[in-house]
């Protein structure tokens, strides 16, 4: 299916002496997260494909990818390409039989500047209930961002089941979970690039965000 199959995430050590498990950066030991990368969109508003989009020196797509390894320095990761069609909630459902870990984190190509609100999610595992299904991060404006979140991979897998999610929206895959909201701050940016002046509003914050490449 064109994927680049790959495992990624890691399992919190008990009694890390460092940090206690109050972070993941230095007690994260065995595979936890499938890393799920979600670049088969059309792009018929963008114009161009977004993966290959550059947005001060790195594409969207290596963007992605070095958000996901921040929050997990060790993450290999499956990228769900233009082969894998019928939208993101048919490739995400057509890659869990590849998923073995317990989490599957699911990542949008065209959100560039993800980074920091992953952090903020991953982080939010130790911390909620273990009847949640779902890990969204929430706007400044209450709108959930489904594609940049974590889920349990057999919750997935139970509303996938009997299902056909091919040309349907991703939320039917996902509505009747339960949802632990993951509020982000107020500056870090959740903007998805589907259009030209989306893609104009990255750059600029970006380039007023990094040093120039």
């Amino acid at each position: 299916m064109g994927w680049t199959a790959d495992r990624g995430g890691h399992r919190f050590a008990a009694g890390c002496a460092r940090c206690r498990g109050a972070c993941r950066a230095c007690c994260l030991v065995d595979p936890l997260i499938d890393w799920l990368v979600l670049t088969g969109g059309a792009s018929s508003r963008l114009g161009q494909d977004k993966a290959s989009t550059p947005i001060n020196g790195r594409t969207m797509f290596e963007r992605a990818c070095d958000a996901i390894r921040s929050v997990d320095p060790e993450a290999v990761l499956i990228e769900l390409g233009s082969d894998v069609g019928g939208g993101p909630a048919a490739a995400v459902v057509s890659a869990l039989p590849s998923c073995t870990s317990e989490f599957v984190g699911v990542v949008a190509v065209d959100m560039p500047m993800v980074r920091a609100a992953l952090g903020v999610v991953v982080d939010s595992l130790a911390a909620s209930s273990p009847k949640v299904d779902a890990w969204i991060p929430i706007t400044a404006g209450g709108r959930r961002q489904w594609l940049s979140a974590l889920y349990r991979r057999e919750s997935l897998l139970r509303a996938a089941s009997n299902r056909d999610f091919r040309n349907r929206p991703f939320h039917e895959l996902v509505d009747d979970l339960s949802v632990f909201e993951v509020s982000v701050p107020s500056d870090v940016s959740l903007l998805d690039v589907d259009t030209p002046a989306d893609l104009k509003r990255a750059i600029a914050q970006v380039e007023g965000s990094e040093p120039m490449r």
